[in-house]
């Protein structure tokens, strides 16, 4: 179970976003949100940022993101 993929994916779905719009709106790749979302790679701290900035409307938002990316 990957918890800051599953938080990304919900607050996407808030969002009506799929991958590649989030890819494109924080400035990454598809592959590279896709490597996030599977569990595959950590967002560096300035990605982390930019998903915070462009997914979460408030503060419990943000902790729930932040409560899964720290484990």
């Amino acid at each position: 179970m990957n918890p800051l993929g599953e938080s990304i994916r919900v607050l996407m779905h808030r969002r009506a976003l799929n991958g590649a719009q989030l890819a494109q709106e924080i400035g990454l790749s598809q592959t590279s949100v896709s490597r996030i979302l599977t569990g595959h790679s950590k967002p560096k701290q300035v990605t982390l940022t930019r998903l915070m900035k462009r997914l979460c409307v408030g503060a419990d938002e943000e902790q729930m993101l932040l409560r899964a990316f720290t484990g």
